[in-house]
């Protein structure tokens, strides 16, 4: 009786025992999922002004020190040494020859030359002039036709030239996040004329788009269906005029009107764009939002994202050259 009341709970122990093994694994699993797949830090909109000061620093470097040799050749040569003035003649020693005759009476002294009249009193110093006035800077000329450079600035730290998204999400454990995704592969032209930004095209290659995680990227990519549009496409519809050109380093925003096209879905919007131009470089960053349903997109679905917003934000930090 006592073997088969210890047969019973070693029975159920193990059950036990396997029931809460079974718990730990599926908890692990989901702190394991929330971890390798959806948690990250989303990377910062994008800034214009901080392209445009990054870009200033890395174009002034400090000047080099001056080696030793041109240090030792700018020192002055150093001053003539006077010689020096010759000995007196020592005092003839006592001898026992006689005394010599006592020397003849000097001459009497010549009468001593009236003192040189003063010297002039040099003229006052002449009154310093005033200062130029600094010159005004040269107007901007910005005329022609500029490409997206996408050798400046890094992608790493998103100096670069890039295009993406940011998407609100509603993730088991965790909560509300943005999932963002970004890309280098950028290219278009911006064409202006005087104050007036003429035309403008720009595309982002969809399949290269990464965000901090792989596993995301793969249900993105399936919901745009990159393999039949790999592409995305922004077209300038209204020409942008502005009443004048900024100076280097001044910021100018605009709203500009045009043709986005994804999906294989074209359809009108308005993006707000910040640009300025510092060395040679015309910077320009924005953002727009698309509705997805607009565009036939269904958002990725997966067991661990409980909802995606149905509205997600297009954003570009662009390096234009000529």
């Amino acid at each position: 009786m006592i073997l088969e009341r210890l047969s019973g709970w070693s029975r159920r122990r193990k059950i036990l025992t396997l029931l809460a093994a079974g718990v730990v694994a599926v908890v692990v699993a989901i702190v394991l999922v929330w971890l390798l797949v959806w948690r990250g830090d989303a990377p910062p909109p994008p800034s214009v002004l901080e392209r445009s000061e990054a870009l200033t620093a890395t174009t002034e470097a400090p000047a080099p020190a001056p080696a030793a040799d041109d240090q030792a050749a700018s020192a002055p040569p150093p001053a003539p040494v006077e010689p020096a003035p010759p000995a007196e003649p020592s005092a003839p020693e006592a001898t026992d020859s006689p005394p010599t005759p006592p020397a003849a009476p000097a001459p009497p002294a010549e009468p001593e030359s009236p003192p040189p009249p003063p010297e002039p009193e040099p003229p006052p110093p002449a009154e310093p002039a005033p200062p130029a006035e600094p010159a005004e800077p040269a107007a901007a000329d910005l005329d022609g036709v500029w490409s997206v450079n996408t050798t400046l600035g890094s992608f790493e730290d998103y100096t670069s030239s890039w295009a993406g998204y940011r998407v609100g999400e509603e993730l088991s454990g965790i909560g509300a996040t943005d999932a963002v995704g970004r890309t280098p592969a950028v290219s278009g032209t911006l064409e202006i004329a005087g104050t007036t930004v003429a035309a403008a095209v720009v595309e982002v290659d969809l399949t290269t788009v990464v965000s901090d995680r792989p596993q995301r990227d793969g249900l993105v990519r399936r919901s745009l269906d990159t393999q039949q549009f790999p592409s995305a496409r922004f077209e300038l519809t209204e020409p942008v005029t502005f009443e004048s050109l900024p100076a280097a380093g001044e910021s100018v925003t605009a709203t500009v009107v045009g043709a986005f096209e994804i999906h294989g879905a074209s359809r009108p919007v308005e993006i707000s764009l910040e640009a300025t131009w510092i060395e040679g470089v015309v910077i320009v960053g924005g953002t727009f939002e698309i509705r997805f349903e607009d565009y036939g997109i269904v958002p990725p679905r997966a067991p661990v994202v409980l909802s995606v917003e149905d509205v997600g934000t297009i954003e570009l930090l662009l390096n234009f050259t000529r």
